[in-house]
């Protein structure tokens, strides 16, 4: 009986925790639709012509995705040499 009502507190803290962790599989894209009537934001485009397909016909408006940082910067960087 200890180990049904363990198990069952193991599965419930899970659901529970499973929306505080980001998934190593999320990817963050580049664009955002924003002020649609579905949602506030929606940051899932590669490319802006795929946000503004996805705002066909609604309103709102399309915009770079202020949490978006490409990885290009982070391969460019060389450290200064001290002296």
């Amino acid at each position: 009986m200890r180990k049904l009502v363990l198990g069952a507190m193991t599965l419930a803290f899970a659901n529970l925790a499973s929306p505080l962790v980001n998934p190593a599989s999320a990817a963050t894209y580049p664009f955002c639709a924003f002020g649609t009537s579905t949602c506030a934001e929606a940051c899932d485009f590669a490319s802006l012509q795929q946000c503004r397909a996805f705002l066909m016909g609604d309103q709102g408006y399309c915009g770079a995705n202020p949490r978006y940082t490409s990885g290009a910067n982070a391969l460019n960087f060389t450290p200064r040499s001290r002296r």
